[in-house]
């Protein structure tokens, strides 16, 4: 590795936290299809338009849910604030819940699940130049590239900020158990996975190399390796954003050493794929959506990938008639990530 590559390596190692509190909070992403009754179509505006009355409507009575925005392929999402714990977990499930009830309510179809129902029915893609260069880029890679970027939806969590090694722990339980935990999370799914599609698309970016999972590379070996592989677009000089087929490295070779690289390393990760993406605060990413009362089990998922905080006993699921718990109520143990998920 030459000297202007090591460095920037371990300019971006350097963004990661040396240390950091046990990690007990999580914050979730859960997407869904949405559509109008019988008869009807969205469109992109239509789609942002019916978003913003959930907003205007809604959202002051889901304290949980922090953002409501549309995904590339069309999706919603709801974004959570940081959840502390089981409870927290619950709040955001009742108050996700409250938002599908009001769509249905308009007459809309909601299906939160991982591959969208009724196969291309309803499919919308964004105009943003980002998401019309990602498109062209797939499409040239595989003609389920499409599937991929609109027919699929997930539930993603997104811990605290953690450093480098502990995120490659975490990587490594999540992909020695992403089996068991896919069959846990939705046993009676019909099809593929939504990760199955991803990676039947873009290996490069969805699947992590054995000596990462199994932990024979070193930390800066994995590093090395995630920034090695293939960009889609950055941003030129004047701010557009242009197709580029060279790695993280290529893409910053003209910074000033010692220049921030924390933006533009954000924009790279958006296109790595990984059941955990190997990011500041790391993404678990390999679960499809479910519905809002189903969270409860992620209870169970995440206790068994040793996070603090999250016990292991059978979840309470939820009903319509439970009432917003305390979230300051939580009680969390405080013990090290890494020495938790070595134990776990």
């Amino acid at each position: 590795m030459d000297s202007r590559r090591r460095r920037i390596l371990e300019s971006v190692l350097g963004l990661f936290p040396t240390s950091a509190p046990p990690v007990t909070r999580v914050g979730i992403e859960l997407e869904c299809f949405v559509e109008p009754g019988a008869g009807h179509h969205f469109g992109w505006d239509d789609h942002l338009a019916s978003q913003e009355r959930v907003r205007r409507g809604l959202l002051s009575r889901t304290p949980t849910v922090a953002s409501l925005d549309l995904e590339p392929g069309g999706q919603w999402e709801l974004r959570s604030v940081s959840l502390d714990g089981p409870e927290g977990l619950r709040t955001f499930a009742r108050d996700a819940r409250r938002i599908e009830e009001s769509l249905r309510d308009e007459g809309c179809r909601v299906a939160f699940q991982g591959i969208r129902p009724g196969g291309t029915t309803g499919r919308v893609i964004s105009p943003d130049r980002r998401a019309r260069l990602l498109r062209e880029y797939l499409e040239r890679r595989s003609r389920a590239a499409a599937e991929m970027m609109a027919d699929t939806a997930a539930c993603q969590l997104t811990l605290d900020p953690t450093p480098w090694t502990d995120v490659m722990e975490l990587s490594r339980a999540v992909v020695r158990s992403r089996d068991e935990l896919e069959r846990r999370w939705n046993p009676r799914r019909p099809g593929p996975s939504r990760r199955a599609i991803w990676e039947q698309v873009d290996p490069e970016r969805c699947l992590p190399p054995r000596g990462m999972v199994e932990g024979t590379w070193s930390d800066e070996a994995c590093l090395d390796h995630v920034l090695s592989r293939p960009s889609i677009v950055v941003a030129a000089a004047d701010g557009r954003l242009v197709p580029f087929e060279g790695n993280f490295y290529d893409a910053v070779a003209a910074f000033p050493l010692g220049d921030d690289l924390a933006a533009p390393f954000a924009r790279f990760m958006k296109h790595i794929y990984y059941p955990v993406k190997p990011r500041i605060m790391p993404e678990l990413r390999l679960l499809d959506s479910r519905e809002p009362e189903r969270l409860a089990e992620l209870e169970h998922l995440l206790a068994g990938l040793g996070l603090p905080g999250w016990r292991s006993g059978a979840p309470r699921r939820i009903t319509r008639d439970d009432e917003p718990a305390d979230l300051g109520q939580a009680v969390m143990e405080r013990m090290c990530m890494k020495t938790s998920l070595m134990n776990g």
